[in-house]
């Protein structure tokens, strides 16, 4: 499974097939299957097939996640053996929906191995609700505010630089960016704890720009 996000391009042809969907009443549109490439190659909004394709995966697992996510997981529990360097997804009615490649193998796949590949791409110009997957159920989803699922641990420099928007904050990294980098220390933690003490450290910064 690939570790590194991946960010897939929508192809023209792949949104244009689900808008009008939604606008004749016949969405949502069933994404069907991803087809594995062993070559790098070169992809736009108009890309239209793979080259060299290696495999042809119709087991897959997806859902709207929340948060404007798709989630998918393609597996393939097949003897074959190839690498990957690009992947698309397929709607049903064979229109590349969304296509993605690099140079170094997202997949290296052995004969008793089984490949996974887990893909997440924001919606962009459709409903979510307007895209469908098989019948098989077996994702490891990201956390999403709407949807439980797996998540990165932030650590004390993301903490401390307060930008990513999709990595979690444990108890103990909190409690030593707060003791740390903002002077609250539990053994001194005024009441309502954490909260209250944010309240405190902003009451007195309004103070102290008031005495400016």
């Amino acid at each position: 499974m690939a570790v590194q996000p991946i960010n897939i391009t929508l192809t023209t042809a792949g949104l244009n097939e689900i808008i009008n969907a939604e606008k004749n009443g016949t969405a949502p549109v069933l994404l069907q299957t991803v087809k594995f490439s062993d070559t790098d190659q070169t992809v736009d909004v108009n890309t239209s097939q793979l080259t060299n394709e290696v495999a042809s995966v119709t087991t897959l697992s997806g859902a709207n996640v929340g948060d404007g996510i798709i989630h998918i997981l393609a597996r393939d529990e097949s003897a074959a053996v190839y690498s990957v360097r690009a992947f698309g997804i397929y709607t049903d009615n064979g229109t590349l929906f969304g296509v993605y490649s690099q140079a170094e193998p997202i997949i290296q796949k052995v004969g008793a191995s089984i490949a996974e590949l887990a893909i997440d791409f924001l919606v962009q110009g459709f409903k979510p609700t307007s895209v469908t997957f098989g019948d098989a159920n077996f994702l490891n989803p990201p956390a999403t505010t709407e949807t439980a699922g797996v998540a990165e641990i932030a650590t004390s420099d993301e903490v401390k630089l307060g930008n990513s928007g999709n990595t979690i904050v444990t108890p103990a990294t909190l409690s030593r960016h707060l003791k740390d980098d903002l002077g609250l220390d539990t053994a001194t933690m005024p009441p309502g704890g954490y909260g209250g003490a944010i309240t405190a450290l902003q009451d007195e910064l309004k103070k102290a720009r008031l005495n400016l």
